[in-house]
């Protein structure tokens, strides 16, 4: 036999097997019930309590077993996904590797992208909002009529903020 052969104590086949012959026995003790019922042996309602106590002592035993071959077959696959995983190391490219390597950069590029244009989104909200608050801001400090300047004086004019900052101003 090869190594990938498991030698269970007890096969697989013959549980669901021994799982289908217990349900089949209650089935066939359950028409039996209805039988004797049929020839007048049973009364109506003493054959419904020997039918709930089979029930519930099949659906007792049922989930019992089926718990335990549960735990059978997630140890059957832990066992045939290590078989698995072994075999695919085997016969794997070495080159896969840096191609793995090369899709999970691209898919981190992905990401930043989104990201990326998730802050934006964020950053233009927030600049917006700040234009909003400074516009409300100037409307509340604006006067409606301009002051009058005392006699004799001429108001300031200030310069283009181009000069200020000392840059270049466009002369037309």
């Amino acid at each position: 036999m090869s190594e990938n052969t498991r030698r269970p104590l007890t096969s697989k086949v013959h549980l669901y097997h021994a799982l289908y012959l217990f349900n089949r026995g209650f089935e066939i003790t359950l028409a039996g019930l209805k039988r004797l019922e049929e020839l007048g042996v049973f009364r109506n309602e003493d054959l419904s309590d020997y039918e709930v106590s089979l029930e519930l002592t099949r659906c007792d035993a049922n989930e019992e077993l089926t718990g335990v071959l549960q735990s059978y077959e997630e140890d059957d696959s832990a066992f045939w996904s290590e078989r698995h995983r072994e075999i695919a190391k085997r016969v794997a490219d070495p080159d896969d590797v840096f191609f793995a390597a090369r899709d999970r950069k691209q898919e981190i590029k992905e990401q930043i992208k989104q990201l990326e244009r998730g802050l934006a989104r964020q950053h233009t909200k927030r600049r917006s909002e700040a234009k909003k608050r400074r516009r409300a801001a100037k409307r509340r400090t604006k006067p409606t009529t301009e002051a009058p300047t005392p006699a004799g004086q001429q108001r300031a004019v200030r310069e283009p903020r181009a000069r200020r900052r000392g840059g270049k101003q466009n002369r037309v």
